[in-house]
């Protein structure tokens, strides 16, 4: 009797909370009741817009460069937020910034100054979402460089390479540069071409100061200068690409270009 009556309060319990589970499933949820069926947190996210990878580098070489550019940007992520982080070779934050994506290349510019040479690559974020990204350092830059020009003076789609050396003239007083030449070959087959010298760059060792005087051998012809960048344009009659410049803190050379005679 004892057993049959314990057997029967056990199934009566377990039909009421068979009952009760179906009711609560059952009955609507309202603004002052929730219905909790699962004990799992379930949360709805956006997709990242590519999972194709992106290029990153930087416009120019510089010591204290503030912009890093992201190439091959597709269109599913325009309008998203973009950050940049340039992340040194120990691991370290260099710079940061923030940009809206577009298709194609973005510069972003960044909060801090960093060395191109230090970045060992650079993490991309679209829409708050990591994106893998390729770094390629920019080509290092030079004291020395050219643009083709037509017979016109107008720019020429033909390319302009430059190769040169330096050489101490004199020292006042030692170890004191106060002359320095240089010598200098232009390869294009444009007609004509315009020479940039940017005295404040040491990247090859020259001294990096602003002379007072710019000299040539009669190539370039003529020439001008702006701060520390000195702009040659090639002698027409000049039956070669190479010439001769010497830049001075004193005292005079050939022809002079800067200051303008």
């Amino acid at each position: 009797m004892t057993r049959r009556l314990g057997c029967s309060l056990a199934a009566g319990a377990a039909a009421l909370v068979i009952f009760l589970l179906a009711l609560a499933v059952a009955t609507p949820a309202s603004a002052a009741q929730l219905t909790v069926k699962s004990n799992r947190i379930v949360t709805d996210t956006a997709a990242r817009c590519t999972t194709a990878s992106v290029a990153t580098t930087a416009p120019t070489s510089s010591a204290t460069n503030n912009k890093l550019a992201v190439n091959h940007i597709p269109a599913a992520c325009a309008g998203l937020t973009l950050e940049v982080v340039a992340i040194g070779t120990a691991g370290n934050v260099l710079a940061r910034g923030t940009s809206s994506a577009a298709t194609g290349t973005v510069v972003v510019t960044t909060t801090g100054n960093h060395n191109t040479a230090n970045v060992a690559r650079v993490a991309v974020f679209i829409g708050t979402w990591w994106i893998d990204a390729t770094w390629t350092p920019p080509a290092a830059s030079t004291p020395l460089s050219c643009n083709a020009l037509n017979s016109n003076g107008s720019p020429s789609s033909a390319s302009c390479t430059v190769t040169y050396s330096w050489n101490v003239v004199s020292y006042d007083p030692y170890p004191t540069i106060s002359a320095y030449g240089i010598n200098f070959e232009v390869q294009t087959t444009a007609a004509n071409w315009a020479l940039t010298v940017d005295f404040s760059n040491t990247s090859d060792g020259s001294p990096g100061w602003t002379p007072n005087y710019v000299g040539t051998n009669g190539n370039p012809i003529s020439g001008s200068c702006t701060g520390s960048t000195f702009t040659g344009l090639k002698n027409p009659t000049w039956s070669s690409n190479n010439g001769y410049i010497q830049a001075r803190m004193s005292g005079t050379y050939g022809t002079q270009l800067c200051p303008a005679p």
